[in-house]
């Protein structure tokens, strides 16, 4: 993909979330400037055999970019779900009986 490999492209992500010398400011510069350079990307790239790679690669690199930038987990079932030890016995038969519904249908 012009120059880069998918896995730069991460890394490339990867390594500036990493590094511990940066501000608030700078943080949104550089995530500005990464998501123009992967809608040129994506424009250069648009009449391509291997388009759908392409957009799977702006996909995924803007979802990192957004998930580190905002501290938020890339598993979003993981913090918006509740774990089935917590449930109390009724919220486990509620939970139970709305599945068998569904798999009935």
């Amino acid at each position: 993909f012009d120059n880069f490999s998918e896995i730069d492209y991460y890394d490339k992500i990867l390594q500036f979330f990493s590094s511990k010398n940066r501000n608030a400011e700078e943080t949104e510069r550089w995530k500005e400037s990464m998501i123009i350079e992967l809608m040129k990307l994506f424009k250069k790239k648009e009449k391509s055999s291997n388009l759908i790679e392409i957009k799977n690669l702006i996909q995924n690199a803007i979802i990192l970019i957004l998930s580190l930038s905002e501290n938020i987990p890339l598993d979003y079932y993981d913090t918006m779900g509740k774990d089935s030890k917590n449930l109390s016995l009724t919220e486990k038969k509620e939970l139970k009986n709305k599945l068998c519904k569904l798999i009935e249908k």
